[in-house]
């Protein structure tokens, strides 16, 4: 199965596919989704391993539980979209829009925020070691039991964000 002509921003046949094909391993792994329009696609559990999505809208994707390790999201829309429990170590989120994203649990050690919109996203859980959060908008975010160690988050804009103790504290 050919799962990029699939994808030709046609997420409905895509997750149409899915459903039919609950045990199929989703493999895109270094693909160029760049600048696709694949709002609610169902990327759960799928190996997206340095895979580049930038510039494209994902609005309310599922990527929980999927590998995105090493992949670029640099100013892609996010908004929306679940990432729970998903590895996205050294991941490039630079200039991504995460209103309202979960990514609770999710393992971003290494990440790149720089400038990212994230108002209103649940980072509770979340491993977020060595992360660079430089200009990132985390209003209203939720980071309780985040993991920030060593995270860079200069100019960052905190406001009504629920932090974790350690950092609330300090």
């Amino acid at each position: 199965m050919d799962l990029l002509a699939l994808l030709q921003n046609r997420p409905a046949e895509f997750n149409a596919w899915r459903k039919r094909n609950p045990e199929a391993e989703v493999d895109l792994s270094g693909s160029d989704l760049s600048g696709r329009h694949l709002e609610k696609a169902d990327f759960s559990n799928a190996n997206l391993a340095g895979t580049t999505f930038a510039v494209g809208d994902f609005a309310g994707a599922d990527f929980s539980g999927a590998d995105l390790s090493g992949a670029s999201f640099t100013g892609a829309d996010l908004s929306n979209c679940r990432f729970e429990t998903a590895h996205m170590a050294g991941c490039d989120l630079s200039y991504a829009t995460l209103t309202l994203a979960n990514l609770k649990g999710a393992d971003l050690a290494g990440a790149r925020l720089t400038e990212a919109l994230l108002h209103g996203c649940n980072l509770s859980g979340a491993h977020m070691d060595g992360a660079v959060l430089r200009r990132a908008i985390l209003t209203g975010a939720n980071l309780s039991g985040a993991d920030l160690s060593g995270a860079d988050l200069t100019g960052a804009s905190l406001d009504g964000a629920v932090m974790p103790i350690s950092l609330a504290a300090g």
